[in-house]
């Protein structure tokens, strides 16, 4: 289309940026639709920023992280491998990785 994108001299490094958070962001979009598919769709409560949270009871949460994890860490989307990890918590500030509690 001929357009040119245009940043102040010395700045150039902004458009980049764009560039990379809008990739970011669409990949997180598809992943919300690829959880919404896998049966998360009613524990999902809102995207917050690069995270998703997660409402869901607790004798349900190994298989929740397993999915999480499944669709989150994806090795085919892009040249290198998109990685994700798992963390929970009764409130934010006491969020801590999530392991296997069987």
């Amino acid at each position: 289309t001929n357009r040119r994108q245009v940043a102040d001299p010395g700045k150039e490094y902004t458009l980049v940026n764009f560039l990379i958070q809008g990739a970011a962001a669409a990949v997180l979009k598809k992943k919300l639709i690829e959880l919404d598919n896998a049966g998360l769709g009613p524990y999902m409560v809102v995207p917050v920023h690069d995270e998703i949270i997660v409402d869901c009871p607790r004798d349900i949460m190994d298989d929740v992280a397993d999915t999480l994890k499944r669709v989150m860490n994806d090795e085919e989307m892009f040249a290198v491998p998109l990685s994700a990890s798992v963390s929970w918590g009764e409130r934010w500030g006491s969020k801590e990785t999530y392991d296997h509690r069987s």
